[in-house]
């Protein structure tokens, strides 16, 4: 695990938690896999950013949360557009883009789709609970704390972003599903 936090959660979003690809194989026990609703968007956001494909991110809903950078690194936004802005500035969706230290991420509203995945170079850590960093909200654990980011949450990265050269990298728009307006 690197060695201090990347992201400072300056507002939570509607529905913000850390997921992965979730944990299989624990439904004789009770536990439910949880994972991102939208695995390829979170796959190829993580890819775009140089990470394993089931690498942790963010998977947040409708109103996107405010994020502080805290280390240079990149970022990938995928699945529905809620209007990402880097210092009150747009930028593209499913595009790896580089952020400096103190850069802001914002969400300005939902122009399709329910659920963005922000990926973040090196992957989001934390503990792993039965093997996956994944928020299962009904019983509490996973992702961070077991519970959503909140307003002054500090989010730790997996490893280093190892991938810097990978900013600018884009998927092919004519591969991205299609997320409507409902």
């Amino acid at each position: 695990m690197a060695a201090g936090p990347i992201l400072e959660i300056l507002t939570p979003g509607a529905l913000t938690s850390v997921q992965d690809l979730g944990r299989y194989g624990h439904g004789r026990y009770g536990v439910a896999p949880s994972g991102a609703l939208d695995t390829f968007a979170l796959r190829i956001a993580n890819l775009l950013v140089g990470n394993r494909d089931d690498q942790a991110g963010l998977e947040t809903m409708l109103l996107g949360p405010g994020i502080r950078i805290l280390a240079d690194t990149l970022l990938a936004i995928t699945g529905g557009n809620l209007s990402p802005h880097r210092n009150k500035q747009p930028i593209a969706m499913w595009q790896a883009h580089r952020f400096n230290k103190d850069d802001i991420l914002t969400f300005k509203s939902p122009i399709n789709g329910f659920r963005a995945y922000i990926a973040v170079g090196g992957g989001i850590g934390g503990p792993s609970v039965m093997g996956s960093r994944s928020t299962n909200l009904p019983s509490g654990f996973g992702g961070y704390q077991g519970r959503p980011v909140k307003k002054g949450d500090f989010l730790v990265p997996e490893g280093p972003c190892d991938n810097m050269s990978a900013a600018g990298r884009s998927f092919n728009v004519g591969k991205i599903p299609h997320y409507s307006k409902e």
